[in-house]
């Protein structure tokens, strides 16, 4: 049987990229990183200035 991929799996699949590229709000830019296996999210106000937060809560970089 032919499997059919939909708009809905499409968005499912490059949901990260339109986070990053489409959805991005006006004042802050969301970047993840991935670094030893903890995620990063970096908060990128229009500034320029950079705040930085693990999305497992650790304080360590």
């Amino acid at each position: 049987p032919r499997v059919q991929v939909g708009p809905e799996t499409h968005q499912r699949v490059n949901r990260e990229v339109e986070t990053r590229d489409a959805h991005i709000s006006s004042s802050i830019r969301r970047v993840y990183h991935h670094f030893e296996g903890h995620a990063l999210q970096l908060r990128l106000p229009v500034d320029g200035s950079a705040l930085t937060r693990s999305r497992n809560d650790s304080t360590k970089v």
